[in-house]
């Protein structure tokens, strides 16, 4: 068997080029193209059995260089141009205008057309209007077009629980949701907090909503959204027992009005009602209890580092609750300024020892440059002699001391004196 010749091969590989161009060409035009993939291949189609059914009948009647039957198969075969070129034209008319056209609205609009986007206000106009299923067909539509969207997921979600009342259905949007590719933690943040929302308010399932806190934690770690939900688990049950007692009010029964009871209660005095606070031993202890079941409590260690500084002057404990927020992942800027000036205080109360203050504002200004952090903290650092001054016990000086001490004496009014 003979081999291929040079120009075999030659016309089988530009056959190819050509085919792999056309593909590129029209795969790009797909991606471009602001009618649907459907409507697209369909025009082509269209338009290819126009065409080529153009050729066929136009090389049946015009062969040889010559009209075949005569002048009248001239306007046969005009006629039948000008009627596929209108067909063609009202086809691909307004992808052709816009293609010329489009340089110079550019000129006005400002350049290229962004991305196209979901679009959620027809929906978002019957939820309001009480047409809950005519809404969450609508955001099924933008879904099918874009499958990748969160928010659409978020809304459906929304619909379905607080609306409609069907959690398992919202449960399930949630899911879908958290499988999507490359779903940002944000969005996985938003829809199971919405969730363990509708899990406290309408089951009232603790551990479902525990669950999906914890979910938040699992998906994303090292972020933001994974301290928001570690915070929120530390306080889940006095989240779940406040919801209780909010839907279980019942109506208070004013009494009847009674002047005589008015008039007594003046002349005893005004009656104090209100709760009774605790003191900062009690309120430490508690926070400590509280550590021992959810250590990672950020806000619990910053409420005993102020307690110990500022109600007991308490050194025990302070140091390694600032350690603790110092170093915890996550954090943003700012909470760790906040946390740098709080071991400043500790610096400055407690420990009486004002290097360490200037060291720690020196690290808020090296770690923060060019900010508003940065100029309180220099600020601060400038003026830490005097703060340290006016944090020693003042002496109380009672009215009317400096006259006795200078020897003053008010003088004696002139008039009539009236006994």
């Amino acid at each position: 068997m003979n081999p291929p010749s040079p120009e075999f091969l030659k016309s089988i590989i530009t056959g190819a080029l050509w085919i792999a161009g056309v593909l590129g060409v029209l795969f790009y035009w797909i991606r471009k193209s602001e009618d649907p993939p459907q409507v697209l291949i369909f025009k082509w189609a269209v338009s290819a059995m126009l065409i080529v059914g153009w050729f066929l009948v136009a090389d049946k009647f015009i062969g040889g260089g010559g009209l075949m039957f005569g002048k009248a198969t001239a306007f046969v075969v005009a006629g039948m141009t000008a009627a596929i070129g209108l067909i063609l034209a009202c086809i691909w008319g307004s992808a052709i205008a816009s293609l010329f056209s489009k340089p110079f609205t550019s000129l006005f609009e400002g350049g290229a057309q962004s991305e196209a986007v979901p679009v959620y206000a027809i929906a978002q106009a019957r939820r309001k209007r009480g047409r809950y299923q005519g809404a969450i067909s609508e955001i099924r539509v933008q879904l099918s077009k874009f499958p990748k969207d969160t928010k659409g997921r978020h809304l459906l979600a929304e619909i379905l629980a607080e609306d409609l009342h069907d959690l398992d259905s919202a449960e399930e949007c949630i899911e879908e949701m958290l499988i999507i590719p490359g779903v940002k933690p944000s969005a996985v943040s938003y829809g199971l907090n919405r969730l363990a929302d509708w899990q406290l308010k309408q089951s009232h399932n603790t551990e479902a909503a525990r669950q999906s806190l914890q979910r938040i934690v699992d998906l994303c770690p090292g972020t933001k959204m994974e301290q928001m939900a570690i915070q929120r688990l530390a306080h889940l049950d006095g989240q779940a027992d406040m919801i209780e007692k909010k839907e279980c009010q019942e109506a208070v029964a004013l009494p009847e009005f009674n002047l005589e009871l008015m008039n007594r209660q003046k002349r005893q005095g005004p009656v104090r009602v209100g709760p009774v606070h605790q003191s900062p031993e009690d309120n430490l202890r508690e926070l400590e209890k509280h550590l021992q079941k959810f250590p990672r409590d950020i806000d619990a260690r910053e409420q005993c580092i102020r307690i110990c500084i500022h109600d007991l002057a308490y050194r025990e404990g302070v140091e390694e609750h600032l350690e603790f927020l110092l170093t915890y992942k996550g954090a943003g800027r700012k909470e760790l300024v906040r946390w740098w000036n709080l071991r400043v205080d500790f610096c400055i109360k407690l420990l009486k020892d004002i290097g360490k203050a200037r060291e720690t504002l020196q690290g808020i200004i090296d770690d923060f440059p060019d900010s508003a952090a940065s100029e309180n903290a220099a600020k601060r650092k400038a003026t830490l002699r005097l703060e340290m001054n006016s944090d020693s016990t003042s002496r109380v000086v009672p009215l009317g001391s400096y006259e006795k001490l200078k020897g003053y004496q008010r003088p004696r009014s002139r008039g009539i004196q009236i006994d």
